[in-house]
């Protein structure tokens, strides 16, 4: 008997949730939200020096955190890469506006919020998923 295309793909998540492609889909917006924002014409200014790296940092692990939490903990070296991956292109796009430039810097800040994220992946955080399946999202019977 064959398996299904999707077989190998469904066993990447972490198989106490029910609507992986769900929360895979959500992440993939907000990753979609976030290219977008690094390739707006303004750029969020609070006066305080190094604040885009915050912004950076916070970015890369909550995207880190979120695909941690979705994929299992033997996929999360390859959402890292993926995401250092999505940094680099990020940043060689930038570099080909006239109004963005690339920073080494940024993706020093990306890299740290990835491993952030990860890192909170691995912990009872992860859980938040599952959490609100079982109290939002109905069961397939």
């Amino acid at each position: 008997m064959t398996q299904p295309m999707t077989q190998p793909m469904t066993q990447a998540f972490r198989s106490a949730l029910r609507h992986p492609w769900l929360w895979w889909g959500f992440g993939l917006l907000w990753t979609a939200i976030i290219v977008v924002a690094c390739f707006t014409h303004t750029q969020p200014s609070v006066g305080v020096s190094g604040f885009d790296k915050l912004l950076h940092t916070a970015a890369f692990a909550g995207l880190a955190g979120w695909f941690g939490s979705v994929y299992a903990r033997r996929r999360h070296l390859l959402v890292a890469v993926l995401l250092l991956a999505l940094g680099i292109v990020i940043e060689l796009g930038q570099s080909l506006t006239s109004y963005r430039s690339a920073e080494l810097l940024d993706l020093a800040a990306d890299a740290v919020g990835i491993v952030i994220g990860i890192g909170l992946a691995n912990t009872r955080l992860a859980d938040a998923f599952r959490y609100i399946e079982a109290r939002v999202l109905p069961a397939r019977n």
